[in-house]
């Protein structure tokens, strides 16, 4: 695995580092984003893929990548213990065309960190939208309870100076909710996720957007166009008891996406065309 992280540092220095893929996933054909396999789902992940025409050119003021051309090339890699990312082609009959991010965690992260200063300000609030294409190749089962997410929000509290992280979690059969984390003092609190609310897919491309609202202390995820969680001020608990306790975003943050799990697991995904921007971007 040492070998794996070194060649993801390597393939986010240099840019058109491609086909790093293990040969174990040579035979692997990732389903159009355009085919919606699940009948729950209301909303296409993608048009009509998730490669390079997933979706219209990046709007004037957003922020995009999608891995083809090093988009704002404003993002760093934060990788951590027996993880990677990989620039990479899908491999041969994949229908989804050019380059995405490949991201393999046994444990620990590996997420792309992105801060840019215009939707985050250091001397006022910030009210930021995004958007990714995720494909979860090989992730939790149904029933297995392995702590992970895909989208985080990380930085300073602004009430006591520590570290600090909001985003959004899914554990048990892969089941949003929203997280808050501070960690001097301790506050680890939770908010369930909406009645209703889907576990992430597996083995297709799915569309997860998100919503960070500083001055409203509220964040919110959708998926494939779908609520699936909403928190603001507060959420349904905190592992000391004090469920009252405000959600206060993180000061001079970033967001990370990609994959991050607090047990040991095998993970391996797919991230496409990410957008951030000052409104919701939508799936289409």
């Amino acid at each position: 695995m040492p070998n794996r992280v070194a060649a993801s540092l390597l393939c986010v220095v240099m840019s058109g580092c491609t086909g790093l893929v293990s040969e174990p996933d040579a035979g692997l054909v990732l389903p159009d984003a355009g085919e919606v396999t699940d009948a729950s789902v209301q909303v296409d992940a993608g048009t009509p893929d998730a490669g390079r025409d997933a979706g219209p050119p990046c709007s004037v003021g957003n922020w995009c990548e999608d891995f083809e051309t090093g988009g704002d090339a404003g993002w760093t890699s934060r990788v951590e213990e027996d993880a990677g990312l990989f620039l990479a082609e899908p491999p041969p009959g994949s229908l989804t065309p050019g380059h995405a991010l490949r991201v393999v965690v046994e444990r620990g992260r590996a997420t792309m960190q992105v801060a840019p200063e215009r939707f985050f300000p250091s001397d006022a609030g910030y009210h930021v939208f995004g958007r990714a294409l995720f494909f979860g190749e090989r992730m939790p089962a149904d029933m297995e309870n392995k702590r992970h997410g895909w989208v985080t929000l990380e930085g300073t509290s602004p009430m006591h100076g520590s570290y600090s992280q909001v985003g959004f979690r899914h554990d048990s059969g892969r089941s949003p909710f929203g997280n808050f984390f501070v960690l001097t003092p301790w506050q680890d609190c939770w908010a369930n996720g909406q009645p209703g609310a889907q576990p992430t897919p597996v083995g297709r491309w799915f569309c997860c957007e998100w919503e960070f609202d500083a001055t409203g202390n509220a964040l919110r995820m959708w998926q494939d166009g779908t609520l699936m969680v909403d928190v603001t001020a507060m959420g349904s608990g905190c592992t000391d008891g004090m469920a009252s306790r405000p959600w206060v975003l993180p000061a001079r943050p970033s967001i990370g996406i990609g994959l991050y799990t607090y047990d040991e697991v095998s993970l391996r995904a797919w991230v496409d065309d990410v957008v951030l921007s000052s409104s919701r971007v939508g799936c289409q």
